[in-house]
């Protein structure tokens, strides 16, 4: 179709409609997908000019790519994205979406590259999860759309929240930009409808971040605020819309939400960044996609082969069984189905520039050989849910017939989520009645001679009372009264990997010879890491700063891409962050607070290194309070040398001590000095316990005993 011709009229208000054709035959689709309160022409066309560029000013840019350039239009009403009133629910949009390229799609092995606005983009992820779960020989040419994607353009999509609120309150924004000021005043119940379902929402963005090194990604954020009556506000702000994630490009367009997607003419702000973009993506996927397409099919084969195989040895067993008990009657199957397809319950994507951390992983298989559980404890930050995650996919590739499952153990509400899920996907009988005892459904089928194989991560394992004293429960689901270790595999099928802060706790879970103490990385590990989170070119990295930045980090691996990611987050050097670093105590306490996300991290969890640390030291304070006692005085002498008599009381008894002490060790914020006659810390540990106290208002308290302390402990000693 002539892009001269093309007019609104031309255009569909809903499914597909190809806006340009190249000469001779198109080898790539650039696929437009407008967002709430959208249009397929009017999201696209620009209010002054009244040019529809992807028409109009795109083929020109693409006409060596030979592109085919589709919009997609569908019900964006704001009821379409919740499970309210309307028929076309958010899922139904994504299932069209395939439905419609599949259809339209003659050649399936043709590269598709996506250009999305607002939610538009929630619909794309959500497309590229449906179509990726396919695995059925009929819909083949279903699954071909997540096969043939090469690139995500995201123009001012909201892409995390870090809890259900923050969905809320960027849904929220989002009606208030989009909407007419009138439907919110007079049906507020509609933007309420679609924060209730921002949980949805959430968890399509969870699903998403397990495919996302898959593609090329571009995440656009707005650089200018909308005025929303009168208040000058950013409806997805930059944090949000561009995540700093690795191996993606972000960049700002200086246009307000509505307007970022509108290009008036070629010069027009962000025109040229999308259409480089979509050009470059346009002339680089051919070669990529053929060869996905090779591995895919390679796949596909494999797997007919293996369940050939196994339908053959099932026949085989059928047989026998009938010969040897042919009068027998075996009654109804009561337990889960023998051919249920492995499981892979890991919610998170594998990290493609993991740094390999060698030792560790050889001592995970030498231990995992001689016991059923192997614990990885270290100080918060130190890289162990990494190290699950990444040993979670090999173990798969090692092992594709075994179950593998996640099981969150920060809560016993987490605890008991995470064996509901286990229990549906298992189709245990009873799963799904809420009188029956989940977590024991679960262990039993765990301790099951016939469950196959499997493998079981138990992720932030920190709090010894929820495992080993009978928990006070709040969760109206369950009426467990035991200690959560009744609840854990004790069968041999399978291996237990558990991560936690307390050593001790992890000896006790896992026995004392099945222990691990994962260390921060070495200096050659570290500098990797960094170069890895670094957007310039790695060789644009001075050494000799690079080297004096890790050493200030202590080499631990969540404070490296902290600081990675305030880096490019704010465009500065590695040495004017040491600047910063090094100015002053109370910079590093800012700096080691920054929360700027990471989407390969629990989404429930921290992501900076005091508030994790926060949680080891909330959980020592309820435990063992003479503990956190002593670090308190601790992070205000010197962090070195401590001597075991600054830190005793009058009243405190030698157990106590020895109690505390080993604690904050268990906890990896002390350790014993080299000639073991005193305790010395971390100075980042020192810094983020000086934090909290300054939080609690106890900063004046603990400066005044310390003090006392060197005062009664060198009496002759002068202020300096």
């Amino acid at each position: 179709m002539a892009a001269s011709s093309i007019s609104e009229e031309s255009v569909n208000r809903y499914g597909l409609s190809q806006v340009h054709t190249p000469t001779g035959e198109g080898l790539v689709d650039v696929v437009f997908v407008h967002g709430l309160n959208g249009h397929p022409y009017h999201t696209w066309t620009s209010e002054k000019s009244k040019i529809f560029w992807p028409a109009r000013l795109l083929p020109p840019i693409v006409e060596e790519e030979k592109a085919r350039i589709l919009v997609y239009g569908y019900d964006a009403d704001v009821t379409s994205f919740t499970d309210g009133v309307s028929k076309d629910k958010i899922h139904n949009h994504a299932e069209n979406l395939v439905a419609a390229l599949s259809a339209n799609r003659k050649a399936v092995k043709r590269p598709i590259i996506f250009v999305a606005h607002s939610l538009g983009g929630l619909v794309v992820k959500r497309a590229l999860i449906h179509s990726s779960e396919i695995r059925g020989n009929k819909t083949q040419h279903l699954r071909s759309i997540f096969v043939s994607t090469y690139g995500i353009l995201f123009l001012g999509t909201p892409h995390k929240g870090s809890d259900l609120a923050d969905w809320g309150s960027r849904l929220e924004s989002i009606c208030s930009a989009i909407l007419p000021r009138k439907l919110i005043d007079n049906q507020p119940q509609l933007v309420d409808a679609l924060k209730a379902h921002n949980e949805t929402l959430q968890n399509i963005d969870r699903q998403f971040i397990q495919l996302v090194s898959r593609f090329h990604i571009y995440f656009f954020h707005e650089g200018r605020p909308t005025n929303l009556k009168g208040t000058l506000r950013y409806i997805v702000n930059e944090e949000s819309a561009s995540p700093n994630i690795q191996d993606v490009e972000r960049a700002s367009i200086q246009q307000d939400h509505s307007h970022m997607c509108k290009f008036e003419d070629g010069s027009a702000p962000g025109f040229d960044l999308v259409t480089e973009a979509i050009q470059r993506y346009a002339s680089q996927a051919l070669g990529t996609i053929v060869s996905r397409w090779n591995a895919d099919e390679a796949e596909q084969q494999r797997k007919r082969e293996a369940e050939a195989e196994e339908l053959l040895a099932s026949n085989l067993r059928r047989s026998d069984i009938t010969a040897s008990s042919s009068s027998t009657s075996l009654g109804p199957s009561t337990g889960p189905s023998k051919t249920l397809k492995p499981l892979f319950l890991v919610p998170f994507g594998q990290d493609k520039s993991f740094i390999d951390r060698v030792e560790i992983f050889i001592d995970i298989d030498k231990r995992m050989k001689q016991h059923p559980r192997v614990a990885l404890s270290g100080i918060g930050g130190v890289g162990k849910s990494q190290i699950a995650i990444e040993y979670c996919y090999r173990f798969r590739d090692h092992h594709p017939h075994a179950h593998i499952f996640w099981v969150h153990a920060s809560t016993k509400q987490r605890f008991d989520q995470a064996y509901r899920e286990i229990a549906r996907k298992l189709e245990l009988p009873g799963w799904n009645d809420p009188n029956s005892d989940t977590l024991r459904l679960v262990c039993d089928w765990f301790n099951e001679a016939d469950t196959g194989s499997w493998l079981v991560v138990l992720d932030n394992a920190d709090d010894l009372d929820m495992f080993f004293v009978n928990p006070t429960s709040t969760n109206a689901d369950s009426d467990c009264t035991l200690p959560l270790t009744d609840y854990l595999p004790q069968s041999s099928s399978g291996p237990m990997l558990i991560t936690t802060k307390d050593e001790s706790l992890g000896r006790r879970l896992a026995g004392s010879h099945a222990s691990i103490v994962v260390n921060p990385m070495s200096p050659q590990e570290a500098q990797e890491l960094l170069e890895n989170w670094q957007t310039k070119s790695p060789g644009s990295l001075n050494p000799d700063h690079s080297r004096q930045l890790l050493e200030a980090l202590e080499y631990i691996p969540l404070a490296i891409t902290q600081a990675a990611a305030f880096i490019n987050e704010n465009y500065i050097t590695p040495v004017t962050y040491l600047e910063m670093f090094r100015t002053s105590d109370s910079n590093v306490q800012d700096l080691l607070d920054q929360d700027l996300g990471d989407l390969r991290r629990d989404s429930r969890g921290h992501k900076s290194v005091t508030k994790t640390w926060k949680m080891s030291f909330d959980l020592i304070s309820r435990r063992q309070p003479r503990a956190a006692e002593m670090l308190s005085l601790m992070a205000f002498l010197d962090r070195q040398g401590i001597s075991e008599s600054l830190l005793r009381d009058k009243s405190d008894r030698i157990v106590d001590i020895t109690k505390a002490l080993g604690t904050l060790q268990a906890f990896s914020l002390i350790k014993a000095g080299s000639d073991r006659t005193g305790y010395e810390l971390h100075r980042l540990v020192q810094l983020a316990t000086r934090k909290r106290l300054e939080m609690q208002g106890k900063t004046g308290l603990w400066q005044e005993k310390a003090l006392l302390v060197v005062a009664n402990n060198f009496p002759t000693a002068r202020a300096v």
